[in-house]
């Protein structure tokens, strides 16, 4: 999830020491939050948003439609982006201001009344009300630990309880690195990760899966020391950004990373590390985009905008999408089936795998997206930049609170 992203904070960093590589940080989310709305159009749609797998490998016994808008399932490699520009921005704030006080309270304001609204929001709008238990685990942003409480609610709430978990291990992470240095605590996470995700496989795979147990497999999984590799490679980036000269990653080979982090969601073995691998690439697109070495220049300036205003609005955009973009997609295929004629609507809502009408279903889905976007702006300018005023209001004049 996206939840850096004032303008005050680490923008105003970057723009105070490297001129036009200001929008940096913002294209990348509104890269990330584009992606993850056109693979959730594609969820929504085909009720699914990748091949299921026979043995080792993906098969590709599937509509062939679906093969068609296949490269939108990549769309999951914008939370690894999400992940990796939150590190950057977190670590370039702290290390600009060295204070607990400001950085915990930033850390809420800037997260917790815009998430508190729309988790009020969206369970007096379910049916039925979540349960208690879900409800306080969400609440206290702990929902990740269970599997009953994982996804309800919002889908994406997921990604932000483990967020906030990793802000609250930020410090451990500056100690490791004070006693180890950078890179050897890089190297001790990635092994850390790459050994949450791949062990509980192995032992499956070879007849042991019991000697962890489900239970204990998925908290690990979905702690936040299954992803703090991933999200702490954004902060070994904005360290060696904030130090000058060349920057860390920068000049590793996309043209290898790239298409190994593609085959990982082809190869089952692969696929354990898939979120890493994902957000190694989107480290290594940061860094080069900082260096220099990758402009964003070139692109025409109506996608510029685009990916601009997306990036400003990502948190919003982010919480609120995919509950109203369900609600909406049901409506928009109601009226236009019922606008042609009640046979025509039938035929709409027959299954993915029998329907003949999939490609004007990711036509409705993607007519949802303006709207997403209207009540995005609407949140981020009534709730989420006020929630970040107040915050500022709390806390000292800093150089970072003007």
């Amino acid at each position: 999830m996206p939840p850096e992203q004032e303008p005050s904070e680490a923008s105003q960093i970057i723009r105070k020491g490297s001129g036009a590589r200001v929008e940096v940080v913002d294209y990348m989310r509104g890269v990330a939050i584009v992606s993850v709305l056109l693979l959730h159009t594609l969820l929504v749609t085909y009720h699914k948003d990748e091949l299921s797998w026979k043995g080792m490998f993906r098969s590709f016994n599937a509509e062939f439609s679906f093969l068609c808008f296949l490269p939108l399932g990549f769309g999951v490699a914008g939370v690894s982006l999400f992940f990796v520009v939150s590190g950057f921005c977190i670590h370039v704030s702290h290390q600009a201001s060295k204070s607990w006080k400001v950085f915990f309270n930033r850390r809420f304001f800037r997260i917790y009344p815009l998430y508190l609204t729309t988790l009020i929001l969206f369970s007096f709008f379910m049916a039925p009300f979540p349960s208690r238990y879900q409800f306080l685990t969400h609440l206290f942003l702990v929902h990740n630990y269970s599997p009953n409480t994982f996804r309800t609610i919002d889908g994406p709430f997921w990604t932000l309880a483990i967020e906030v978990q990793l802000y609250l291990i930020y410090p451990a992470l500056l100690c490791l690195c004070y006693r180890l240095g950078w890179k050897r605590t890089m190297l001790l996470l990635a092994g850390l990760e790459i050994a949450i995700r791949t062990i509980p496989w192995i032992l499956d795979v070879a007849g042991y899966g019991h000697f962890l147990g489900y239970r204990l497999s998925w908290i690990l999984q979905f702690s936040p020391l299954g992803f703090w590799c991933s999200w702490s490679l954004g902060a070994y980036i904005a360290e060696g950004f904030l130090k000058g000269g060349t920057i860390p990653l920068s000049k590793a080979s996309l043209y290898i990373w790239i298409p190994v982090a593609i085959g990982s969601e082809f190869f089952l073995p692969l696929f354990t590390c898939q979120f890493l691998l994902f957000s190694f690439v989107a480290a290594i697109l940061l860094a080069k985009m900082l260096q220099g070495s990758i402009s964003i220049q070139l692109m025409p300036n109506v996608i510029k905008r685009l990916l601009r205003t997306s990036g400003e609005w990502s948190y919003s955009l982010y919480l609120l999408h995919y509950p109203v973009m369900v609600y909406l997609f049901s409506a928009y295929t109601a009226l236009i089936g019922w606008c042609i004629g009640p046979e025509f609507y039938d035929k709409l809502l027959n299954p993915p795998s029998t329907n003949h009408y999939n490609v004007l279903r990711v036509g409705i889905g993607l007519l949802v997206l303006p709207v997403i976007y209207g009540i995005s702006a609407f949140f981020y300018r009534f709730v989420e930049r006020p929630g970040i005023a107040f915050g500022k209001k709390l806390l000292p004049k800093t150089k970072l609170t003007t």
